[in-house]
């Protein structure tokens, strides 16, 4: 399993409960969609998922481990991606990949060539030279190429053009014809997960449910979604 929520509850500092009762699994080669109103807590849960916060109650495991350990082993096999995630100004798109590179055993530089002309990338682009939806293709450029079993995307598609987005969905969709890796992806807009994802969890009012693809119009009017 690649990931597996059961009962999971956390409750930020001041009391105030986030989740109760979040439960969940992911197989490999699955793709899940979250969606949910503004602040019902998707970036929390990529939080969760990679260990950044720790759960108040329940079991939560990615890949066979607690995210919150200091002893995974697994970390190698799981790329982030998000437009919030800093990089140094300074740096270049080749740069940036290059070190990327290092932390990843199965980092293939073949598809990352590829990748970067694909996206229509300049290796030697400095990112404070880049727009924020340049940055973020140099960061999907680089959690393709890492060959993990897990990436966890969240809220990236909004920065990026018409042309880009469609890019992006074919490349999505031929690596889940592979099954090559599973992808969670917290996104603000519901029409993404169409034709993309095997199923939704859907948060609202500290609940988290998960629910078909074809359900997605039912769980909330579509023009209040975030």
């Amino acid at each position: 399993m690649i990931i597996e929520a059961i009962n999971v509850v956390y409750r930020v500092p001041n009391g105030q409960t986030v989740y109760e009762g979040l439960s969940l699994q992911v197989r490999p080669g699955e793709f899940l969609g979250i969606l949910g109103r503004n602040g019902a807590g998707k970036t929390t849960l990529m939080d969760l998922l990679t260990g950044y916060r720790p759960i108040s109650g329940g079991s939560l495991k990615v890949m066979g481990e607690e995210p919150i350990s200091s002893h995974r082993r697994n970390k190698d096999q799981i790329f982030v991606l998000s437009h919030d995630i800093q990089i140094q100004q300074s740096h270049k798109v080749s740069n940036y990949l290059e070190f990327t590179s290092f932390f990843y055993p199965l980092y293939d530089k073949k598809l990352e060539g590829e990748l970067v002309e694909y996206f229509d990338l300049d290796p030697s682009a400095k990112f404070g030279s880049l727009s924020t939806g340049q940055k973020v293709k140099a960061q999907i450029v680089a959690a393709f190429s890492c060959m993990p079993n897990l990436i966890l995307m969240d809220e990236v598609t909004a920065v990026l053009d018409p042309e880009s987005r469609k890019k992006f969905f074919d490349l999505l969709r031929t690596v889940k014809r592979r099954q090559e890796c599973s992808v969670v992806m917290a996104t603000n807009i519901a029409e993404d997960l169409n034709g993309i994802v095997d199923k939704v969890l859907f948060i609202d009012r500290r609940k988290a449910t998960v629910h078909k693809v074809d359900e997605i119009r039912h769980l909330f009017n579509l023009e209040d979604a975030a």
